[in-house]
């Protein structure tokens, strides 16, 4: 107990030396803690956001499907046997059918290239959750009530609920078809994937577009369970049920890009910590060294006094022990707060997205960070290693003194 209260009273000796030790500490241990919560709430809310709103957990398409933005063929359309949709309400929390076509939307003198999303009113909700979608007017439940426009779109072509639009489209035979439709009312799902282009159409009213005759372009689905190995073992047995000519992707295929994108991240944030930490170490060690030359006569007092050569080298390594502990409590309470705080509020990114110009990636514009304990123990008890460690060079030139030089210096 004697070494900590002179290690605490040696620390105070030089307040401006000892803050900017404490400074490293503390911005070290926040970089890690926030950074990774960051990262953390970027990845759920990119898994999330693929199987609210694009995917479902996994989803049969036809074979070779495209996976390019605003590309969505009718060549391969196909229809559900009775036996897939049997075996499909045996297996999944949910299911439901939708067409994918790129119409031209037509609208007075203006039109634009948009995502026709064909679904059907009665499954749809079931797999798709639409908990974060803002409705002006109403979602159709058939084709005689009309379409529902994203906001963008309906900015674009200055809809509102109730005007006709126009569109055009190639059908599955080739030829071209268009129809005029009333608006039912304009959604904002706070998603680009869906807001910046997406047109969602009645089953009825998009089969009649594209002349499909009652074929569709995927077959999506909800599991009780979204973690990978239960995602990956049903999309195996649902490829198995789905045919030769479709093939089925899950989340994490639809997902792996952006998330490898984040594991880099993640490396990047790992390598700045560490020169954070590093910075920080250099400053502990010279702290500690500082003190140590500026006590040297009261070192040699200390073992003329009958201090053992390894006391004076715990009481310096404490010191920098308690740079480290203090550095990485202040860092770690106040990076908790911010993280805490944040996994409530969110953040949002709308406004970046906006900037972003085409950016279409299904990701939610409200980020919710994710917290994570294990990154506040590993921050905190990372900050006190350093420090420690830091310590032990300067701490063992204190030891070594002798304390006769000591004394006469």
């Amino acid at each position: 107990m004697i070494l900590i209260k002179l290690a605490a009273r040696n620390v105070r000796r030089n307040v401006v030396r000892s803050s900017l030790s404490l400074v490293a500490v503390i911005v070290g241990t926040m970089s890690l803690i926030v950074g990774h919560a960051f990262l953390a709430g970027l990845r759920v809310n990119v898994i999330r956001s693929q199987i609210d709103v694009v995917s479902g957990d996994a989803v049969l398409q036809p074979l070779d499907y495209p996976d390019e933005r605003l590309t969505h063929p009718v060549d391969a359309l196909f229809t559900v046997e009775p036996d897939l949709a049997t075996w499909l309400d045996s297996s999944t929390q949910a299911w439901t059918t939708r067409l994918m076509f790129v119409p031209t939307a037509i609208h007075g003198p203006d039109s634009i290239r948009v995502r026709g999303i064909g679904f059907d009113p009665a499954r749809d909700e079931a797999v798709f959750p639409r908990d974060a979608w803002k409705v002006v007017g109403h979602v159709p439940k058939s084709g005689a009530e009309g379409v529902l426009v994203a906001s963008s779109v309906a900015r674009l072509l200055s809809l509102h609920e109730g005007d006709q639009l126009t569109m055009q489209v190639r059908t599955a035979a080739g030829a071209i078809n268009a129809l005029q439709m009333p608006v039912a009312g304009i959604v904002a799902a706070s998603n680009p994937w869906v807001d910046r282009s997406a047109v969602f159409v009645p089953m009825d009213l998009a089969d009649n577009l594209l002349q499909a005759h009652g074929t569709i372009s995927h077959v999506a689905t909800r599991l009780a369970d979204h973690d990978e190995e239960a995602v990956d073992a049903f999309a195996t047995a649902f490829k198995a049920h789905g045919g030769a000519t479709r093939e089925v992707s899950t989340w994490m295929a639809q997902t792996h890009d952006i998330l490898e994108i984040d594991k880099m991240r993640s490396k990047a944030l790992n390598m700045l910590v560490g020169v954070l930490m590093a910075m920080s170490a250099m400053g502990i060690a010279n702290t500690v060294l500082m003190a140590a030359y500026e006590r040297i006569r009261e070192i040699g007092t200390l073992r003329a006094l009958g201090m053992a050569e390894s006391q004076v080298l715990a009481l310096f390594l404490t010191e920098g022990v308690v740079l480290g502990v203090v550095g990485s409590t202040i860092g770690c309470a106040i990076s908790t707060a911010i993280v805490m705080y944040f996994t409530t509020h969110g953040i949002d990114l709308s406004a970046s997205i906006d900037r972003s110009g085409g950016m279409s990636i299904p990701i939610s514009t409200m980020l919710y960070v994710a917290y994570e304990s294990k990154w506040v123990v590993l921050a905190w008890t990372f900050g006190v290693g350093i420090a420690t460690i830091a310590s032990v060079l300067p701490a063992r030139m204190a030891a070594r003194m002798a304390p006769a030089d000591a004394v006469r210096a």
